[in-house]
């Protein structure tokens, strides 16, 4: 079973995949996810540090919480790390 904060995760996730939010929009603010989950503010909280910590939204003291990535840019590119090791 999903918990709470994974559903708003989950659901910001989904509407950055799907172009409904890019790169500069604000998020709804924490009483707007409180009332559209039926959560308390400390589940939308943990759901805000977990899509921060994930580089997807940063948080602005006064003004909210914005997405700071571009996925439209970066859907379709592939990316690829090469590693090299070296034997003495």
């Amino acid at each position: 079973m999903q918990k709470k904060y994974e559903q708003i995760v989950d659901w910001v996730n989904t509407e950055i995949q799907d172009g409904t939010l890019v790169r500069g929009d604000r998020l709804p603010s924490e009483n707007e996810l409180m009332e559209r989950f039926g959560v308390s503010r400390q589940t939308v909280r943990r759901a805000l540090e977990e899509l921060a910590e994930n580089g997807l939204v940063e948080g602005r003291r006064g003004s909210g919480t914005y997405v700071t990535v571009n996925t439209r840019q970066h859907k379709d590119e592939e990316i690829r790390i090469a590693v090299m090791l070296t034997c003495v």
